[in-house]
């Protein structure tokens, strides 16, 4: 009586062994539910923008990296580029605050980019203004230093001025490049990197302002000129840079170091009055016009070299015969010293 029901319960112990080994089995075989068999499961970030924002009000700023760099790895695994954008400048900026602009500058440009034009622009924008920034931080100790091959890569402990100054225009320039799908977004649009400033934005409005100006500021600071082209500015033809003719500041190589930075300025601002003519907008094309004139004034200082303003009075005004005031609008505006349509942020 007693060994039938023993022999059922271990037959059905037996049996329940196996359907758990089989369960077992096939949970261990199967794949994860919503991803395929061989793909990478995308990683999602354990943290967010408002925890890394409470760490930077607590000043806790190695945390915040560290929450950055978690958003970075998801962005950049969902190909969310905005938000990739956005994490590169912030760890960015806090390294800077951590480990200083050596390690951080050489972190944001060994990092993969997104492909989009503006996503790049500013990071761009970022990079160029960190170099400049640090030049103008360690001007004495960077003074001191030897050129040193570093074959290619980004090593600002050892960079001379000249290398530094000339990594920030070769970024400046891939910005410029830019330009015409730069000429579509507003100053706003690139917000991570860019503070706009209290022009009219039918005066500095769009994208394509603030990097054009942004790279005047940067061909006007003589720490990137030579001996030679600080103190032969005289030789100079003053007429022909307050005339600024577009066909021939087109032909300028604004990445040739032989050529002076005033006539790469003059370029640049022949590009800018020319396109603002061609969209009609006589506000910001008198506009780049004033900046040629304030930019030749402040270098033109001796007076055997400012003696050319007077002498060349028609060059320097607006082409067609408009005048301020007259068919090209009067300004109604206050002039901006620094920053351009914008200023960087830092």
């Amino acid at each position: 009586m007693t060994t039938e029901p023993r022999r059922r319960v271990r037959v059905s112990l037996a049996v329940f062994s196996v359907v758990v080994l089989l369960a077992g089995g096939a949970l261990a075989l199967a794949p994860l539910k919503g991803s395929e068999k061989g793909v990478k499961p995308v990683p999602k970030a354990d943290t967010s923008w408002a925890e890394v924002d409470r760490f930077v009000k607590e000043q806790k700023y190695e945390e915040a990296a560290k929450a950055a760099e978690s958003l970075l790895s998801a962005a950049r695994a969902k190909g969310d580029e905005k938000a990739w954008t956005k994490a590169l400048v912030t760890m960015t900026q806090l390294r800077i605050g951590l480990h200083g602009y050596e390690t951080a500058v050489r972190r944001l440009r060994e990092e993969p980019w997104p492909r989009d034009p503006l996503s790049r622009a500013q990071l761009s924008l970022l990079y160029g203004h960190s170099l400049v920034t640090y030049q103008r931080a360690y001007s004495w100790e960077i003074g001191q230093r030897e050129r040193v091959d570093t074959k290619g890569e980004v090593d600002l402990k050892a960079w001379t001025r000249e290398q530094i100054l000339a990594e920030a225009l070769k970024a400046a320039l891939e910005v410029w490049g830019m330009r015409e799908a730069l000429g579509k977004e507003p100053v706003k649009s690139a917000e991570l990197v860019l503070e706009p400033n209290d022009y009219p934005k039918e005066i500095r409005g769009t994208l394509r302002d603030a990097v054009s100006y942004l790279l005047v500021d940067l061909l006007a600071d003589t720490a990137g000129w030579t001996p030679e082209q600080s103190n032969e500015i005289w030789r100079l033809d003053l007429g022909a840079l307050l005339k600024g003719e577009a066909s021939e500041a087109a032909q300028v190589d604004l990445a040739a170091p032989a050529v002076h930075p005033l006539t790469k300025i003059g370029a640049v601002l022949s590009d800018l009055e020319e396109w603002h003519s061609g969209a009609g907008k006589k506000g910001a094309q008198l506009e780049a016009r004033l900046e040629r004139v304030r930019r030749l004034s402040a270098s033109f200082t001796e007076e055997r070299e400012r003696d050319g303003f007077g002498r060349t009075s028609r060059a320097a005004s607006p082409p067609s015969g408009r005048t301020p005031g007259g068919r090209w609008g009067r300004p109604r505006w206050p002039s901006c010293t620094s920053g351009g349509a914008a200023r960087t942020a830092g």
